[in-house]
């Protein structure tokens, strides 16, 4: 499950890219949630990295990811993503929103009934242009922290005060 690392709040857990991630378990979401995680990430990262994931790493396979970077890229882009298994809608941050190999407060908060979400870092909206989810799809899915749901993209760093509440919260939460 990782190793224990200095957090941002005490200890925190430190994931290696290659085989560390937690499983959440099946959650059933309501329609309105938030994400939030202190991250953060190795300054060598290539690619994608996930916080939170409902689905595999396919953009419109069904459920949610969040997660920095766009593909083969290292723009540290904040990324919030839902599939439905035969669309997608992502919403994202500017580059460089996430800067590596420092503590960063990253949240997502979701309104599923609204067919919006706001990402946050370090409690500043950095939201772009349109903010539209996928309201069908999965809220049920079992949910991983630093890795997509087939396997693929994990994190490489530390986290710490990982959290998912089933309402809307301010994002300093």
């Amino acid at each position: 499950a990782g190793s224990s690392v200095a957090g941002f709040a005490g200890a925190g857990l430190g994931f290696d890219g290659i085989t560390n991630y937690l499983d959440a378990g099946p959650l059933n979401l309501t329609n309105s949630f938030t994400l939030s995680a202190w991250i953060n990430i190795s300054p060598s990262v290539p690619n994608i990295q996930t916080i939170w994931a409902s689905k595999p790493g396919g953009g419109t396979e069904n459920g949610f990811a969040m997660n920095v970077n766009n593909y083969n890229t290292t723009d540290g882009a904040l990324r919030f993503i839902t599939g439905n298994g035969s669309s997608s809608a992502a919403t994202t941050s500017a580059a460089g929103s996430v800067t590596f190999g420092q503590w960063h407060l990253v949240t997502a908060a979701v309104n599923t009934t609204a067919n919006t979400d706001r990402i946050y870092v370090d409690g500043n909206d950095v939201t772009l242009g349109a903010n539209s989810i996928l309201a069908s799809s999965s809220k049920t899915n079992d949910v991983f922290l630093g890795m997509a749901l087939d396997h693929f993209y994990l994190f490489v760093g530390a986290m710490d005060e990982a959290r998912i509440s089933s309402v809307l919260r301010s994002p300093d939460w």
